[in-house]
């Protein structure tokens, strides 16, 4: 995962927080575990190739 694409998911995820902020820490790290694990899969797919 490249730094400009954790870079993205943090402000993803502060600009989710700042307009839903009754959302738990558990439901932003099931986010960012979501968003990771798809990322991983995309660089699997291209390290394939």
């Amino acid at each position: 995962m490249e730094t400009k694409d954790l870079t993205k998911l943090m402000l993803e995820i502060k600009q989710n927080a700042d307009k839903n902020p009754s959302v738990t820490t558990s439901e932003m790290m099931a986010l960012i575990q979501k968003r990771m694990s798809n990322t991983l899969k995309i660089d699997q797919k291209e390290i394939i190739k």
